[in-house]
């Protein structure tokens, strides 16, 4: 038998791998997508925090499982507002739910199994109960301190001035034997003022020399009213603001519940608007 020169062996090789290549190019692309949004206890949308810090929507693909594979789930990252969509994705069967966020894991019957098609967009929407419900105690403003008035000893001058209150919120599931059993709470562990330049403020996405750490906070303050106080003087050459105060439970994750986000704009005139 005639053996193969290099140049022959590597056209053959060359001829394969095209070969190869246009079998894979014929799959078909992902054209697929889902949308949808995170709704609270109260069918408002979650205030969580942008990105992998507020959880995530898990999906796993259904359509090939059998006892010899095992199958990699999506995680698809949640928006502020508890809004999310994936435009990128096969047509096939799906499991999805909510996955590690500052809300109550979800049981099996609260996930949803859903079809994707390409060239379609599935809406898929969750009621989720989060550990906490946070709002606002009054409207954030500025406030002058003199010089040893700050409460945390800074210089004088002018700093960002917040306050917020939590509530607990409980979760009610039927047990085995056809029980309401209220579901465990964990506790409260602390609280923190997010300050920023856009409206996806967040404690991952903040100014830190104004505010980056948690101060402590404990279940018997739930209901009181909770102060947090600029570490540094505010800029005034024409900025924009949004601010958002987050508290945190004592679970695994330790997600932040948050605030509504509030803007305040000093190009022209100091004023606070909520961002819808």
């Amino acid at each position: 038998m005639k053996k193969l020169g290099l140049v022959q062996y590597l056209s053959l090789a060359a001829l394969m791998f095209g070969t190869m290549a246009c079998e894979m190019d014929n799959l078909e692309a992902p054209a697929a997508a889902i949308t949808g949004t995170l709704y609270d206890h109260n069918g408002l949308p979650l205030q969580i925090e942008q990105g992998k810090g507020a959880g995530s929507i898990r999906i796993t693909e259904l359509s090939w499982l059998n006892k010899e594979e095992v199958v990699t789930s999506q995680e698809l990252n949640v928006k502020f507002d508890g809004s999310y969509r994936n435009d990128k994705l096969f047509a096939a069967t799906y499991l999805i739910h909510p996955y590690k966020g500052a809300f109550y894991p979800l049981d099996s019957v609260e996930m949803k199994t859903i079809v994707l098609k390409n060239g379609a967009t599935a809406q898929v929407d969750f009621n989720v109960t989060p550990y906490l419900e946070v709002e606002w105690a009054s409207e954030p403003e500025i406030v002058t301190y003199a010089e040893g008035q700050h409460p945390d000893g800074k210089p004088a001058g002018k700093y960002f001035k917040a306050e917020a209150t939590f509530k607990r919120v409980y979760k009610t599931v039927t047990n085995e034997a056809g029980e309401e059993v209220m579901l465990p709470h964990p506790s409260v562990k602390g609280g923190t003022l997010c300050v920023g330049n856009t409206h996806f403020v967040s404690a991952n996405n903040r100014l830190g020399d104004y505010y980056s750490t948690d101060i402590s906070v404990t279940n018997t303050q739930e209901g009181q009213t909770i102060r947090f106080i600029a570490k540094r003087d505010v800029e005034f050459s024409g900025q924009e603001y949004y601010l958002r105060i987050g508290f945190k439970s004592n679970d695994t994750d330790q997600k932040y519940n948050y605030t509504t986000v509030k803007h305040i704009s000093l190009k022209t005139e100091e004023n606070v608007e909520t961002e819808e």
